[in-house]
């Protein structure tokens, strides 16, 4: 109202002196009505003219509050890019005022060079062709020299009559959204080139996703995968106790990581390290999980071959105790095979010299034994173990390294304490501790190595300690030493590989790296106490396992057991061998035929009248045929056909087929007359 009442009183002045100045002008006679009517008119116009300025200004101020309150920033300029209007937004987005965007072309706003290049051609084209809309991505520049990336959209305004009028830009900020972008790439290429195979299912496990990794490690193609299970990867060489766990684990929310062996499509086992994770939804509902797995078969590989390398060093010090306990026993076959000689007239004298021969050979064959157990590539697999039986057998067997000057003594449990472990990795544990031992007893006066076992309850502080741990009921194996101790500072480092405090060729550093990784794998723990000048105390713990071993064999040493005239077929090539065996059957009261290798032992077992034959007791490694070879040929006769097999190198157990070991044992050459007259009662019964 302001200005209506403002421009009235211009008008009521202005108007009536131009129209009486015309009656002057004229010479017309000038009357009331003439001076009155110019003022009312000149009332009403000035009044009207002021609310209409009024107005517009009002709709200017209610557009401009809008177009400063809207998210996006929007400029407005001529055909020449000459900007002529900047709302809020862009002013506070490019950190500048209105007025200096209003001195530069909509182009400047952008990064210098190539972007206002491609800004002002765009420009250009679009005024030229009257082109409606152009929507392009750009980067734009701050005052203070930060960029942004926005996406620009320009629009081409036309007059009522089709003329051009101007041109409009509405600028977005996408900076967060492409930097989201970049990134989502960037993850995208690392999912893409790992080495680790990534697998994204959903809530129940079917497969959503698999990386190129999954197809070179499993074998499987990415739609051969796509919308199974990821059971499909499931492997019978698996505890089915530990995908029940890890389900269990996983649908709580938590995340799960272990060890699984998984199967190829070609049906081929692999070891793998995985970890799964669960995605969670709205409602904190768990709609995906995640699982990254590495493929540890090379590592696997690696840590054979170390392994294989430490039996090696420790056999080389094994080899010289072995040899003098050797002799020693040949002495002893030797002098008593002499008195027997000598003693023929009296059988008591006699008998006497012959047990004693008999007690050293069992013992020749027990040391034989441990050295072939140590010694061999062992797979891998864990059972049940008495570790009181394994620490007996582990004394003696590291008697022969330590010398007996150092005074050695193994301290036993009482309580029978079973772990499921790898006999052949704990006996290296063990060589390695005893080794390293005597080195560290090697300048003392009075050296003395002791080594114990004895059951042990974790405390909360140490089950925090050890997190990995499942059970707080473990057995404590323990090697001391009042040698040289080891300083503070190495303390830290005797675990590291090629880590070695001997002097030049007395060791490679790798003794204690492998008895870590060992007792890692055992899913125990392993300490060292030590103080430089007071000695070393050794700890592994494993974790007690109640379970026995189903396939333990029950022969024990003790009274033979007679048979009941069976006929068994006996297979052996060497000829000695095979006709004392014989006559040891024949004092069992079997019957028994022989052959000299597989091919003859199948014809005579086909020439048999059907179920003749209650047992084949046969060697593995023959010319010809081998004694599992042969088996195969029976078993095709007689898919229940009991065996025993006698094997004069390694355990060969594992290579009967599992489904066969229920009707087959293994026994090792050289055997006692009791043992195989049980293990036969066993099977033929």
């Amino acid at each position: 109202m302001g200005s209506g009442i403002k421009y009235a009183l211009i008008g009521m002045c202005v108007i009536p002196i131009f129209g009486l100045g015309n009656h002057y002008l004229s010479g017309d006679e000038v009357d009331g009505f003439a001076y009155i009517a110019p003022v009312v008119v000149g009332l009403c116009a000035g009044f009207f003219i002021g609310f209409l300025k009024d107005r517009l200004l009002m709709s200017s101020t209610k557009l401009r509050s809008i177009l400063d309150s809207v998210p996006y920033g929007t400029i407005e300029c001529d055909f020449d890019g000459n900007v002529s209007f900047a709302n809020k937004t862009i002013c506070e987005l490019l950190d500048v005022s209105e007025a200096r965007l209003r001195d530069n072309k909509i182009w400047h706003i952008c990064d210098e060079n190539e972007h206002r290049e491609r800004v002002k051609g765009i420009f250009c084209r679009m005024v030229e062709q009257e082109l409606e809309s152009e929507v392009f991505i750009t980067t734009l520049n701050k005052r203070k020299g930060t960029r942004l990336q926005a996406e620009l959209h320009l629009n081409y305004h036309r007059e009522d009559q089709g003329r051009g009028k101007s041109v409009t830009a509405t600028i977005i900020d996408i900076t967060s959204q492409v930097h989201s972008l970049e990134l989502l790439k960037k993850f995208s290429q690392v999912v893409e080139h790992a080495n680790e195979v990534i697998i994204i299912t959903d809530a129940q496990g079917a497969i959503e996703y698999v990386n190129p990794a999954f197809t070179k490690v499993t074998g499987y193609q990415v739609d051969e995968a796509i919308g199974k299970n990821i059971s499909m990867l499931k492997s019978d060489a698996q505890d089915a106790r530990v995908y029940k766990e890890l389900w269990q684990t996983i649908q709580r929310g938590e995340v799960w990581t272990g060890s699984l062996v998984d199967r190829r499509k070609n049906g081929t086992f692999f070891p793998v390290e995985m970890s799964i994770t669960p995605i969670f939804g709205e409602q904190k509902r768990i709609t995906n999980y995640v699982s990254i797995q590495t493929d540890m078969s090379e590592k696997k590989k690696l840590q054979e071959q170390f392994q294989q390398s430490q039996k090696m060093e420790a056999l080389g010090t094994l080899v010289g105790g072995i040899a003098h306990d050797f002799n020693n026993m040949l002495a002893v076959i030797q002098g008593n095979i002499y008195l027997a000689n000598n003693e023929v007239g009296s059988v008591e004298d006699i008998t006497k010299r012959l047990s004693s021969i008999d007690a050293v050979n069992a013992k020749a064959s027990d040391v034989v034994r441990q050295l072939l157990t140590f010694a061999r590539k062992d797979s891998g697999e864990m059972q049940p173990l008495s570790l009181n039986e394994f620490m007996r057998e582990g004394y003696r067997l590291s008697q022969s390294v330590i010398p007996e000057s150092i005074t050695h003594v193994s301290n036993y449990c009482e309580e029978e304490l079973t772990v499921k472990g790898n006999s052949t990795q704990l006996q290296q544990v063990l060589m390695n501790l005893a080794n390293n031992a005597r080195h560290a007893v090697a300048d003392v006066k009075d050296p003395r190595i002791s080594c114990s076992i004895s059951p042990y309850t974790a405390s909360a502080e140490f089950m925090h300690k050890h997190s990995h741990l499942k059970t707080r009921e473990l057995a404590r194996i323990s090697v001391a030493d009042n040698g040289c101790g080891i300083s503070r500072e190495n303390l830290n480092k005797i675990a590291e590989p090629f880590f070695t405090t001997k002097a030049v060729g007395q060791g490679t550093g790798l003794g204690l790296s492998m008895v870590y990784g060992a007792i890692q794998v055992h899913g125990g723990v392993f300490e060292v106490e030590s103080e430089l000048g007071r000695g070393t105390v050794c700890h592994v713990y494993l974790p007690l396992s109640t379970k026995t071993d189903e396939h333990v064999s029950t022969a024990k040493a003790g009274k033979s057991l007679q048979g009941m005239g069976e006929t068994i077929l006996l297979v052996d090539d060497e000829s000695v061998l095979l006709d004392t065996t014989c006559q040891l059957l024949a004092s069992l009261n079997y019957n028994v035929l022989k052959a000299a290798d597989g091919a003859e032992a199948l014809q005579l077992y086909k020439q048999a009248a059907s179920g003749s034959i209650s047992l084949v007791f046969t060697d593995v490694v023959m010319p010809k045929m081998g004694g599992l070879e042969l088996m195969e040929q029976i078993w095709n006769i007689d898919a229940k056909a009991p065996v025993l097999f006698a094997s004069g190198y390694d355990n060969q157990q594992s290579e009967i087929p599992k489904e066969k070991r229920p009707h087959s044992s293994m026994i090792a050459k050289p055997y006692s007359v009791a043992g195989v007259s049980q293990l036969i009662r066993e099977l033929v019964d």
